[in-house]
């Protein structure tokens, strides 16, 4: 079996790009038991209506919205468990990974309905039915919300992941300040095709950026955040000549494993955003990952229910490129940087090397990754390796996929897909 190769949104076709979409909307028809597709999304079968946000988080039916729920869940854990600490690169790697397989899954069934007709197969050239895979989208080349830097392209397109709203539908508060926001005016603005799953923000320095269950984001005209360039990705990673020794990012994280690690000695820190290397080459402020959150604007920007925008999976995917690549560059140097703390150093035990990542930790009532409904405990056999430490904090080696953009990286057979 092949490697996964996750390629730039930019590169694909425009076929491929049409079936991530479809394998998208298809997730969001997707019972749990994954064997099957409603008719509709709103289907009583693989959707709940939301719950008021008073009476916490809801249950979700459906493939996609499951993925919600678990960011929810890790987004409530703490503040420094899966977002602003160490666990916040290697536990958005395994979400992105059970969510890929789930959409090569969608593919898979879109072109092998269990009942009535086949659609025809794709075309010459084109990936077999199942194995589309998760693309990133380069924010570091990002210049407005129409065009792109160097030829690119945006993932903001009918075709793919929806365009920026023109009008205006209301304004959220993002940490005070004032933030116009509208509905996405195509099918995923849709909310009988693409229903919004509702959960309890507990961020309501937020405004409510949900705003009544659409999908939203700023305002196409809104050019009044400049996002990141590649200039400064570089050097994050080390891709720059002048970076690859001695001024290179000398560790994964550091003291006080927050907000605060200082970006020298904090390369998650510096890539999730909340510090910075001195002097980029354009932009200044939050950089990155957090930037390109506030950049869409919108649900995005509320930690808790920022899975809900499809976009969020292929701006993940590129901080996880920018990872590996950073994981292989710093290991070429001295290979203890790329590693995760050791547990004498990082003690914490609800995210220390050996912890098991929230929520897929044992005692967690939930379905599996493969749809299984589980009791007490999970089946790891099943649902994979659950430890920070399991192969998804180190060097990329075991992880099954690779990027497009990679060095030389080693990588082995993906899983084994569940029943």
């Amino acid at each position: 079996m092949a490697v996964d190769v996750r390629r730039n949104q930019a590169m694909l076709s425009l076929e491929v790009r049409g079936r991530v979409k479809a394998a998208l909307f298809a997730m969001k028809r997707m019972p749990l038991t994954r064997d099957t597709l409603a008719p509709a999304a709103t289907d009583s079968t693989v959707y709940s209506p939301p719950d008021p946000p008073t009476t916490g988080l809801n249950t979700p039916k459906n493939v996609y919205d499951q993925y919600v729920h678990w960011h929810t869940e890790g987004a409530l854990a703490g503040q420094n468990t899966v977002h602003s600490g160490p666990m916040f690169l290697p536990w958005h790697r395994w979400l992105l990974r059970l969510f890929e397989m789930d959409l090569k899954r969608a593919d898979y069934l879109l072109y092998n309905p269990p009942s009535g007709p086949k659609p025809p197969a794709p075309g010459a050239g084109q990936p077999k039915p199942g194995r589309i895979t998760l693309p990133y989208w380069d924010f570091c080349k990002q210049v407005d919300r129409a065009t792109a830097s160097g030829g690119l392209t945006t993932p903001f397109t009918w075709d793919l992941l929806g365009v920026f709203p023109t009008s205006r539908a209301g304004v959220v508060n993002y940490l005070g300040a004032p933030m116009e926001v509208g509905y996405v005016p195509s099918d995923y603005g849709d909310n009988d095709q693409w229903p919004i799953y509702f959960s309890r923000s507990g961020q309501p320095e937020y405004g409510r950026a949900n705003l009544l269950g659409h999908l939203t984001r700023r305002l196409a005209s809104d050019n009044s955040l400049v996002l990141n360039d590649v200039a400064y990705a570089q050097r994050t990673v080390g891709e720059s000549p002048a970076t690859l020794t001695k001024d290179m990012i000398t560790s994964f994280d550091s003291g006080p494993w927050n907000r605060s690690a200082p970006a020298e000695d904090s390369f998650r820190n510096v890539v999730e955003g909340w510090r910075r290397l001195p002097d980029p080459p354009v932009v200044s402020g939050a950089q990155l990952h957090n930037r390109t959150h506030v950049w869409v604007g919108g649900i995005i920007m509320d930690v808790p229910l920022a899975a809900n925008d499809p976009v969020f999976f292929l701006l993940h995917a590129n901080v996880d490129r920018l990872w590996s690549a950073w994981q292989y560059y710093s290991a070429q140097y001295d290979k203890k940087r790329a590693q995760y703390p050791a547990k004498t150093d990082y003690p914490d035990p609800a995210t220390a090397i050996d912890a098991d990542m929230v929520p897929w930790q044992a005692g967690t009532p939930d379905h599996d990754a493969f749809g299984k409904v589980v009791g007490a405990t999970f089946d790891t056999k099943k649902i994979g390796p659950t430890k920070v430490g399991s192969g998804w904090a180190a060097v990329p080696k075991t992880t099954g996929y690779r990027y497009d953009s990679d060095p030389k990286v080693p990588v082995l057979l993906p899983p084994k897909p569940g029943p």
